[in-house]
């Protein structure tokens, strides 16, 4: 199981800008073009921040947690 400290450090290991957009559509909900309009990005950019941190923070919980297939496995 993944605690609340290590998802935590895995969102404070991601870039500023990957970081603050993440946050901005995960915790505060804004949309991909609220955030573009606020961050003056275009839309696609936004779409590629989050996509990046999700694979950066599946990679990284994955590296602290164990791989999902070996976990699978144990059951």
């Amino acid at each position: 199981m993944i605690t609340r400290h290590q998802y935590r450090a895995a969102v404070a290991g991601l870039s500023e800008p990957t970081r603050a957009i993440f946050l901005l559509h995960g915790r505060e909900g804004l949309s991909y073009a609220q955030i573009a309009a606020l961050r003056d990005v275009p839309i696609a950019d936004v779409e590629r921040h989050v996509a990046d941190a999700i694979y950066r923070l599946i990679r990284a919980l994955d590296d602290v947690s164990g791989p999902a297939a070996a976990r699978k496995d144990e059951d």
